[in-house]
């Protein structure tokens, strides 16, 4: 060993240990928050017809200008997503997730799941929706009550 070796030993090489932390660190922040891009998975996504008809469902009249909308893609995208010639990105489906309508998205894309953490959320989603209900009710018979 000679001496700029020994000199540097157990310190951080400042040209290549900086330069991997910067690379490390923005390749983690684009691994964390992108998904690898599978040819195979955006076409089964783009397919899904439950997803399509909820869609409709969700926005009867001009179903591409919302869903251009609440999921953040180009209005002739979306038009591509609803007949079934494109798949929804990972991102789109996020933006629908974060949207008013992830609920409903997310009961669809979930459908068919038996996994006991989904049926437990489902559960408590419906007796979040009976207490509100009940609640809804509740106000509606005082009122009524007080005209009386």
């Amino acid at each position: 060993m000679d001496a700029s070796s020994l000199m540097t030993a157990g310190r951080p090489n400042s040209r290549t240990d900086r330069s991997v932390g910067r690379a490390t660190a923005a390749n983690l922040a684009a691994e964390d928050f992108s998904f690898p891009r599978n040819d195979a998975i955006d076409r089964q996504v783009c397919r899904w017809n439950g997803l399509r008809n909820l869609f409709r469902r969700l926005w009867p009249a001009k179903a591409s200008l919302e869903l251009h909308f609440a999921a953040g893609c180009s209005v002739r995208h979306a038009e591509r997503i609803l007949s079934g010639k494109c798949g929804l990105s990972l991102e789109h489906a996020q933006a629908l997730l974060h949207s008013e309508h992830g609920l409903p998205v997310l009961r669809e894309l979930m459908r068919g799941c038996r996994e006991r953490w989904w049926l437990d959320i489902e559960a408590r989603l419906e007796i979040a929706d009976l207490e509100r209900r009940q609640a809804a009710l509740r106000a509606s018979l005082d009122q009524q009550e007080r005209r009386r």
